[in-house]
């Protein structure tokens, strides 16, 4: 088992790219030799859709769904960068083709 010298224990560590959904659904949709999507619905029409969804059971469209698609959070990995000494070893995109491939 690795050890670094740190305790680890009931630490959490984020690794983020920070990128936005939109970017993430093109390096996805490249990797796979598709179209990227270009339609999209407004949001206001979804989240009353998704309000609906919220007492119907089985629907599979929720409010928390929604915000969790809609919200942009950036997440800062300066603490996993400072006590593990973490830096990403290949870009998302290489990643993400990597993964497709093993996957196909």
């Amino acid at each position: 088992m690795w050890h670094s010298g740190f305790t680890s224990e009931c630490s959490t560590y984020i690794v983020s790219d920070c990128r936005s959904l939109e970017d993430f659904v093109a390096i996805i949709a490249s990797a796979l030799a598709i179209d990227c999507p270009k339609k999209r619905l407004p949001e206001t029409v979804v989240r009353m859709v998704a309000r609906l969804g919220d007492y119907l059971p089985r629907f599979p469209l929720r409010a928390s769904r929604v915000d969790a698609l809609t919200y942009q959070h950036h997440y800062q990995t300066a603490k996993i960068e400072t006590e593990l000494g973490y830096q990403h070893n290949i870009s998302m995109e290489a990643g993400i083709s990597e993964l497709v491939r093993y996957a196909r």
